[in-house]
């Protein structure tokens, strides 16, 4: 996280005898030893958990929205200079433009689904799972409360139950990314859901302190992203910078020569990212 520039530069030093983060390993080592000094061993066993869960249930989540995500390659205006055409043959490697595909959007029998079909795609996933998710915990939340035995409390856990199939329906009405060369989860969205709803059984269940702690620990990360990581990201300057940061760029301009019209991808190095 240091290399990449959302920690502070510090944390990054290695050590060339040890192979080590010295540094890192001195701070958090010492954050981890005022901690157990602080408190006792189910305070911690519980921040713990709240932390492996919130992990595991955002990227189940990230999951389901990376998949309905359209592909985000590069746009020519990118790579070629105002008076270049956008002729294929002009490319090399793995970077040809390809046909613009339907990734994110409605399938085909649904495309006339009101208010869904004017988002832009992949948009109503995200906002589809969020209420899903949201109406899950609220559900969950009712269920394993001691008001369960009071009518308003059942019939308030079935509404919310209701709307958190209902909000979870549109999801795999859309078109899926096939894009993807890696290892892919079967059964999106089904799988990760599932996974996600049993970490929220097992979030609840926590203390109401523990609660407390993990929103106190995010928003130190937060402020620390917010104020230093955002505006130091490696990866955000990329993108927001032009000139050699640029993942593809032209070789050359020159017509006599062999690369003439091609692409070569450019990769930061490790003295810039130091």
């Amino acid at each position: 996280m240091a290399i990449e520039g959302l920690l502070f530069p510090c944390f990054a030093v290695v050590s060339k005898r040890t192979q080590i983060p010295i540094i890192a390993t001195l701070v958090f080592g010492a954050m981890s030893a005022i901690l157990a000094l602080l408190f006792d061993i189910s305070a911690l066993v519980e921040f713990l958990s709240i932390g492996t869960l919130m992990a595991y249930a955002m990227v189940s989540a990230a999951v389901i929205v990376v998949r309905y995500e359209p592909s985000h390659q590069q746009d020519t205006d990118d790579v070629l200079s105002d008076n270049d055409t956008n002729d294929s043959s002009l490319y090399t490697g793995s970077f040809v433009p390809t046909e613009q595909k339907n990734y994110g959007t409605l399938k085909e029998p649904f495309q006339k689904i009101p208010v869904i079909s004017n988002l832009p795609p992949g948009r109503a996933v995200c906002i589809c799972y969020f209420l899903s998710v949201v109406f899950q915990f609220l559900t969950v939340l009712l269920f394993i409360s001691n008001d369960m035995s009071n009518w308003w409390a059942i019939m308030l856990a079935l509404v919310f139950a209701v709307l958190a199939i209902l909000t979870f329906i549109p999801i795999p009405l859309h078109n899926q990314n096939e894009d993807i060369a890696t290892f892919k989860v079967p059964f999106v969205p089904y799988f990760p859901a599932l996974s996600v709803l049993f970490d929220i059984f097992l979030l609840v269940k926590l203390q109401a302190l523990t609660w407390l702690r993990f929103i106190v620990w995010v928003t130190i990360g937060l402020l620390i992203y917010g104020l230093y990581g955002y505006h130091h990201s490696v990866e955000g300057k990329k993108r927001t910078s032009g000139g050699e940061t640029k993942d593809y760029q032209r070789m050359t301009n020159d017509p006599s020569s062999i690369h003439y019209g091609t692409i070569e991808m450019s990769i930061p190095s490790t003295s810039k990212l130091d």
